[in-house]
């Protein structure tokens, strides 16, 4: 089925196909689905407790948790408003280059990061 994986919370109804899931599809030739993308996900940054939720639910949790952090500065710095402040292309393989490396080598700690919950 192809909305396999697709969070409950998107889903919109049920038709004669399937599921109907709802999905933001992000415009690469306008600025205003850019910022309305960095504006909607900017408060997941500000909370640490939030980093799980912007991260492959496939994952079930199996990601070191500094890895995680590690990327989400590295998201954090790719979406500063003003272009210039943005770190290069080349810069941002480095980074997560090592990222994975440094992963990899951690993969057989406990510093995993459990599913987060909902409690409502």
């Amino acid at each position: 089925m192809a909305t396999k994986g697709f969070k409950e919370e998107n889903l919109i109804g049920e038709g004669g196909f399937g599921k109907v899931v709802a999905i933001k599809q992000l415009n690469l030739d306008g600025q205003q689905g850019s910022h309305e993308f960095v504006t909607e996900f900017r408060p997941y940054f500000n909370d640490r407790r939030k980093y799980s939720k912007m991260v492959d639910p496939r994952l079930q949790g199996n990601y070191p948790l500094r890895s995680l952090h590690q990327a989400i500065a590295i998201t954090a710095m790719c979406l500063q408003e003003d272009a210039n402040r943005r770190p290069v292309i080349s810069d941002i393989v480095i980074a997560l280059d090592y990222i994975a490396s440094k992963s990899n080598c951690d993969s057989n700690t406990n510093q995993h990061l459990e599913p987060e919950t909902d409690i409502n």
